[in-house]
């Protein structure tokens, strides 16, 4: 039950398949895996427990929802969208209650592999477990048109999520070098680390700057720690 996000690279004669680099799998117990694969042998691959969605809280329940396949996943700059519903294939009868009395969801999940503590913040959502849980998740429950509160939640818990400043619209390379920024790092620094041109550096600056209405870097640096990006 696992979906492989695989790397690839365009050539001249067309598109040409590569080596799985990053896994997701999910199981009957409600819970979502990250495994790592890299270039390493299988041996040396990490699996990461992500998400427990079995029960509504982060514990063991019976019955729990179960995932009976591996979600589809969806990469854009290092953020990836899990996409999988829960259900019960092993005994979908109606005169199995216990099948019956599961309220199964369809859910839509993001994971940032390169970041080690992006699920540090959802302890406290999640009963001190660092993975993503129900109460991380917002809800859709009726086919009623949102209100403009609910997408303001919505937009909210979302930037949370993507760890996206939520006074602007950066894009995953800014936050990249927003991060670098308050961790000291000179442009350089930070050219040499995304590998990348300092040119290409400052530009990325200077569009921080404006999207979020900073001065300096001492303020960027103030504002990275203020939004939980470092």
């Amino acid at each position: 039950m696992a979906e492989r996000e695989r790397l690839f690279a365009t050539t001249p004669e067309g598109i040409i398949e590569g080596l799985a680099k990053i896994a997701y799998a999910a199981d009957l117990g409600g819970n979502v895996y990250r495994i790592a694969i890299g270039t390493d042998a299988p041996g040396s691959w990490v699996m990461t427990k992500i998400a427990s969605l079995g029960c509504d809280a982060v514990t063991t329940c019976t019955p729990n929802r179960k995932f009976m396949f591996g979600p589809d996943v969806v990469e854009d700059n290092g953020v990836y969208v899990l996409l999988l519903g829960s259900g019960d294939r092993e005994k979908p009868l109606r005169s199995y209650s216990a099948a019956l009395s599961v309220s199964n969801r369809f859910y839509m999940m993001v994971d940032k592999p390169a970041e080690a503590t992006w699920l540090s913040a959802e302890a406290t959502r999640c009963d001190g477990s660092s993975l993503l849980c129900n109460s991380s998740l917002l809800a859709i429950t009726s086919t009623a048109t949102p209100s403009a509160t609910d997408l303001a939640a919505t937009e909210r818990l979302g930037r949370e999520l993507v760890n996206e400043p939520a006074g602007g619209a950066l894009t995953p390379r800014e936050i990249e070098v927003l991060r670098l920024v308050a961790s000291g790092k000179t442009n350089k620094g930070i050219a040499d680390a995304l590998a990348i041109s300092e040119k290409t550096v400052a530009r990325h600056l200077s569009n921080i700057f404006v999207k979020l209405d900073l001065p300096s870097r001492a303020a960027a640096t103030a504002y990275a720690f203020q939004h939980r990006l470092v």
